[in-house]
């Protein structure tokens, strides 16, 4: 799914964003590589648009690792089973 999102002056557009629901919490991931500084902000914008979300998952590559990252940076077992 694309989803469009405005940051001040920036425009950001996600291209790979998925949906689902392990054990009832329903998260979002977010597969585009973007910084993390904007983490906060499109976790927002995906819960308004989305307003049955619960929680953001970003799947970041780092050092030619994959990495999943909540928005607050917390640690999520829901999350990590999506």
């Amino acid at each position: 799914m694309e989803q469009s999102l405005s940051h001040s002056e920036e425009s950001l557009t996600l291209t790979r964003l998925v949906i689902v629901s392990p054990s009832g919490n329903i998260t979002a991931i977010v597969f585009d590589q973007v910084d993390s500084e904007l983490h906060g902000f499109i976790n927002a914008v995906i819960e308004r648009e989305y307003p049955t979300v619960e929680q953001v998952l970003f799947v970041q590559e780092r050092n030619g690792r994959i990495h999943g990252q909540m928005a607050g940076g917390e640690f999520c077992a829901n999350a990590a089973r999506a």
